[in-house]
């Protein structure tokens, strides 16, 4: 793996430990924790969800908003077998195994476009996301 493809993976990592954060609703500083967040995410970025429907910037970042501490304290993101693939000179696609909250039936395939900027606020960029339900084994 490269310098590029590890940092895409850890990313991805401390991403959903940020997202962890606020649905189990822990954060020291809220609103840091959501510009945090917020901040790695591209102008122009899109999550297509297992259901088939897409959300943009605003509507992900609002609804985010309001789910604060909805799953409580004891709520647990794992991210499962990270690979990346490194597609151009800084961008890489990285698709890794999500679960939540010990619950195998919540469970998804996630495939993210993630770039690497000279931002001075993050180094890492979400341009896409797209999850698809794993299937029990």
């Amino acid at each position: 793996m490269n310098d590029l493809e590890q940092d895409c993976v850890d990313e991805v990592i401390f991403l959903h430990e940020l997202i962890e954060t606020w649905l189990r609703g822990t954060a020291d500083d809220r609103d840091l924790l959501l510009d945090q967040m917020q901040s790695r995410l591209g102008e122009n970025f899109q999550l297509v969800f297992p259901e088939g429907f897409i959300l943009d910037r605003s509507a992900l970042l609002e609804g985010l908003k309001g789910s604060y501490g909805v799953d409580g304290p004891k709520h647990k993101v794992d991210i499962i077998d990270p690979v990346a693939r490194q597609v151009s000179e800084n961008v890489c696609l990285v698709t890794y195994v999500e679960t939540q909250s010990d619950r195998r039936d919540n469970c998804r395939i996630s495939t993210a476009l993630i770039e690497k900027t000279q931002n001075a606020n993050t180094a890492m960029n979400w341009l896409h996301l797209h999850e698809t339900w794993k299937t029990p084994e």
